[in-house]
């Protein structure tokens, strides 16, 4: 059981990439609030969402569930904790505000993408252009420079066009390209 990988296996990293590629960034393996040993498979904590990707022999799929032969007491009993730490964990995070989501590894990637960046997108719906507009013209001070960081940005106004020509512009900085 110890070589069994937690994390990085091949449907969490097609799910994965499936979501970054959709333009989706999230966190892996993150905590859950309040708990040390236990984790998220896939979290997006700006959305409170909460995904899981459970193996089927380990979690007990209906499906896919076999018990082994040997040792079939001891098996019962510690998927039957698997499960219960898995509502627990359910439970918890519900509790706290998080929406989750839990999918069997056997279901196809593309379908486990799609309901996660439906759930996104429905927890956080677009906003309106003057709320963006206003976000926009606070991050833009009244010199009309842009700051990024502690760097002053000229901001390009398109009605201008007022950028100098690149030969007018001088750096005071020296960049050595190592190699």
């Amino acid at each position: 059981m110890s070589r069994l990988r937690r994390r990085d296996n091949r449907p969490e990293i097609a799910v994965r990439r499936l979501l970054h590629a959709g333009g989706l960034r999230y966190r892996v393996a993150y905590r859950i609030p309040g708990q040390r040993r236990r984790t998220i498979d896939i979290a997006i904590p700006r959305c409170k969402l909460a995904v899981y990707l459970d193996g089927c022999f380990w979690h007990g799929c209906p499906e896919h569930m076999h018990l082994p032969k040997a040792n079939a007491e001891w098996w019962v009993a510690k998927l039957a904790m698997n499960q219960a730490r898995d509502a627990a964990s359910t439970a918890q995070l519900r509790g706290l505000g998080w929406t989750v989501l839990r999918f069997w590894e056997h279901e196809p990637p593309d379908r486990v993408a799609a309901a996660v960046l439906e759930a996104v997108r429905a927890s956080h719906p677009p906003q309106p252009l003057a709320q963006l507009t206003a976000r926009v013209d606070s991050a833009i001070g009244p010199s009309r420079t842009l700051m990024h960081g502690r760097l002053r940005v000229p901001h390009h106004d398109v009605a201008s066009e007022s950028l100098l020509p690149l030969a007018t512009i001088s750096s005071s900085r020296t960049f050595h390209h190592p190699g």
